[in-house]
């Protein structure tokens, strides 16, 4: 375990979905894959462990300033590729110094670094969400925020784009003809209304048997039915 004289490490299930999506709502760097319930739903994947911490500040009332949504992917064949993933990356509380950021970061790495080690995995993948709220208002490109963490910079350059006063044509017109087909093909089959709850059930076996379907015709290997049921059960409605 990492020691320091600033920090602690909490797991995910010591932290408690309050105090969990309490400090995603106040965090910008955090977005929807950081939350409690996305987590939760995420480890019904078939060979994903969770293993997600949050950082709490031993100076301020032992207050969680980081989150890290962690899982531990099992891939083993005739040897072990398993892998570490965070989807949406570590979260940090937007109030901190530059000086206690640094510290936050470092202590960060060291507990990922012990991760690695415990699991006997070599590789950690961070997948960015640019819809976090700190992205999401930007107008201009940003380096890969992820750059300070254990971590090759294997990111594109991307940016937001303001859709509001754009044309419909003007957004079609900018998808790849690929998107396009996709697009024109699904809008002669699919009408999209407003779902009541005592739909649900029969949408969500519907949904699910699309996927068994799409799973079988690309050979690959369908997600666990409790993962789809907890999302359509368990999600609060405004995710």
């Amino acid at each position: 375990m990492v020691k320091s004289n600033y920090f602690q490490l909490e797991s995910f299930k010591e932290s408690g979905k309050e105090r969990w999506d309490d400090f995603c709502q106040k965090s910008g760097d955090a977005w929807l894959w950081h939350s409690y319930n996305s987590i939760i739903s995420k480890s019904f994947w078939n060979n994903f462990k969770n293993i997600s911490f949050c950082v709490m500040d031993r100076s301020n009332r032992s207050k969680i300033i980081a989150i890290v949504p962690l899982f531990i992917i099992k891939r083993r064949k005739i040897i072990d590729y398993s892998t570490l993933e965070s989807l949406g990356g570590p979260a940090i509380i937007d109030d901190i110094t530059n000086k206690k950021k640094k510290k936050l970061i470092s202590y960060i790495n060291f507990s990922l670094q012990e991760k690695l080690e415990k699991y006997k995995v070599n590789k950690i993948e961070f997948i960015y969400s640019s819809l976090s709220p700190k992205i999401i208002k930007q107008n201009r490109p940003i380096p890969n925020p992820l750059l300070p963490y254990i971590n090759k910079d294997l990111s594109s350059l991307s940016w937001m784009v303001k859709l509001k006063n754009k044309k419909e044509s003007e957004i079609f017109d900018s998808f790849d003809s690929s998107a396009k087909q996709t697009i024109n093909k699904a809008s002669k089959k699919l009408k999209f209304n407003e779902l009541k709850k005592e739909d649900s059930r029969k949408l969500f076996n519907i949904y699910y048997g699309i996927h068994l379907k799409t799973s079988e015709r690309k050979n690959i290997k369908p997600h666990n039915k409790d993962y789809f049921k907890y999302i359509f059960e368990e999600f609060p409605e405004e995710n």
